[in-house]
C-alpha cells in the first residue's frame, strides 16, 4: 500500500513540475548598464488567460552590466517583450525572447535596442529562440519588415509565414508572430487563414483558443453589421448617430497616437457636419484619468458628442483595446 501510495505522489510530483517548470534568465548588457529594462509576457488582451508564464518581477536594472530574472512556465513555449523607454525620446524599443517550456537556466546579452526592428537576440539554451533567429534572418534575406503596419508589408509578411506554417504546423513560434501581428493591427482575414494551417497540438493550446475566441469577437462588428449597442449614462451611442454616416472614434487622453489624429478629425468634421455627418468621441479614460480627458477636449475644442466608457468597461467586451480605434457607419448604424 505505501508503495503505491509513494508511486502516486513521485507521478503527482512529476506532472506537477512539468506544468509549472522553473526558469533563471542570466543576462548581461552594456549597452543598458545602470538603466531599466522590462521583461512582459505577450497577452492577446487584457483579459486574456493565453499567458503561460510567470514572473518573480518584470522591471530590471542592470547593475555591473548583468541582471538575473527568475520565473516560473508552463504547456508551451512562450515569448517575453524585452523593452527599454528612452526617455529623451520618448520612445519605446522593444525585441523578444523566447522561453522552452521546460526548467533550466538561460543566458542572454541585450544589444542596443534601437538600431534594427528585426534585432535577433541570441539565448543560450532556447530551442526557440533558434527558430526565431532563424526566421528573422530569412525575413531580412527576402526584405520583408518584421512590423506589419504598411498594408504592401503585411501581405509579403503574411505570406512568407503561411508558407512556414506549411511547413511546420506545430511551431509555436509562427503562431506567437501571427498573435503579434494581430495585436498590433486587428483583425484581419489573413488571420483566419492561416490559424487553419497549424498542426492539432498547436490548435489544443490555450494561447491557439483564446485567438479564435478573440477574433469571434471582431467579427461582431465586422463590415456589414450593425454597430452593437452601447449605453453611457442613460444615453445610447446611436441617438448621436448623423443623418447619413457617423464615425466613432475610441481612444483616450494620454495616448499620443490619438491626439495626433484630432486636428485632421477636426478638418473633416468641420467640411461635413452640415452634410449629414457626425462625429462621436469615446473615451476609456481611467477613472483617474476622468479630469485629463475634460481638459483635453476643452483645451482642443472638440465640440462633437464625446462619451466616457469609463476604465474601457464596455470596449473590452466587444474587444476594442488597440487605440485609436474608428468604425465609419451609415445612416442605420451599419459598418
Amino acid at each position: 500500500m505505501k508503495s503505491i501510495l509513494s508511486l502516486i505522489l513521485t507521478v503527482f510530483v512529476y506532472f506537477l513540475m512539468i506544468a509549472q517548470s522553473k526558469f533563471t534568465i542570466e543576462g548581461k548588457s552594456t549597452i543598458y548598464n545602470n538603466k531599466s529594462i522590462r521583461f512582459l509576457p505577450i497577452l492577446i488582451n487584457a483579459d486574456s488567460l493565453s499567458s503561460k508564464i510567470k514572473l518573480k518581477e518584470n522591471k530590471i536594472t542592470i547593475k555591473n552590466n548583468q541582471f538575473l530574472l527568475k520565473g516560473n512556465i508552463s504547456d508551451y513555449p512562450q515569448p517575453l517583450e524585452v523593452e527599454y523607454f528612452e526617455e529623451d525620446k520618448n520612445t519605446t524599443y522593444y525585441s523578444l525572447v523566447f522561453i522552452d517550456n521546460r526548467q533550466t537556466n538561460y543566458t542572454v546579452t541585450i544589444p542596443e535596442l534601437s538600431k534594427n526592428r528585426n534585432m535577433r537576440i541570441d539565448v543560450i539554451n532556447s530551442q526557440s529562440q533558434k527558430e526565431y533567429n532563424l526566421i528573422l534572418k530569412q525575413l531580412d534575406n527576402e526584405k520583408i519588415e518584421l512590423m506589419p503596419f504598411k498594408k504592401d508589408n503585411f501581405s509579403k509578411k503574411n505570406a512568407f509565414l503561411q508558407k512556414y506554417i506549411k511547413k511546420n504546423p506545430d511551431s509555436f513560434v509562427a503562431l506567437w508572430m501571427t498573435l503579434s501581428d494581430y495585436r498590433y493591427i486587428g483583425y484581419d482575414k489573413a488571420f483566419q487563414i492561416n490559424l487553419n494551417l497549424f498542426g492539432k497540438k498547436v490548435k489544443k493550446s490555450d494561447v491557439y483558443k483564446a485567438f479564435i475566441l478573440s477574433i469571434k469577437k471582431d467579427l461582431k462588428i465586422s463590415e456589414g453589421n450593425i454597430f452593437p449597442e452601447m449605453i453611457f449614462d442613460n444615453k445610447s451611442l446611436d441617438s448621436a448617430f448623423g443623418e447619413k454616416y457617423t464615425l466613432v472614434d475610441f481612444w483616450f487622453s494620454s495616448c499620443i497616437p490619438c491626439l495626433e489624429q484630432i486636428p485632421s478629425y477636426k478638418l473633416t468634421y468641420e467640411k461635413y457636419k452640415n452634410k449629414g455627418f457626425e462625429f462621436i468621441g469615446v473615451s476609456t479614460d481611467r477613472t483617474q484619468n476622468i479630469y485629463n480627458w475634460r481638459e483635453v477636449i476643452k483645451k482642443n475644442n472638440l465640440i462633437w458628442t464625446n462619451f466616457l466608457d469609463e476604465n474601457g468597461v464596455q470596449s473590452k467586451v466587444l474587444n476594442i483595446e488597440r487605440f485609436p480605434t474608428n468604425y465609419l457607419l451609415d445612416s442605420e448604424g451599419k459598418l
